[in-house]
């Protein structure tokens, strides 16, 4: 099975840009929606709005991105 990896995108709430990579985007998009991490730089950011994306199938090459 393939693995893949995600680099991502968002619009905070304050008009500023994050950007992440991960190796499962719906899931990490819930834990910046919901507030997962306290000290996350999109916790007190929230409302996100995914902006961008993009599938990689090496993580090399993600992070490169």
């Amino acid at each position: 099975m393939m693995k893949f990896y995600f680099v991502y995108i968002l619009f905070c709430s304050d008009g500023t840009f994050y950007t992440g990579m991960t190796n499962g985007l719906e899931r990490r998009l819930a834990q910046h929606k919901s507030g997962h991490r306290k000290d996350s730089y999109t916790y007190s950011r929230r409302p996100v709005i995914l902006k961008w994306h993009l599938q990689c199938t090496n993580p090399s090459e993600a992070i490169k991105i």
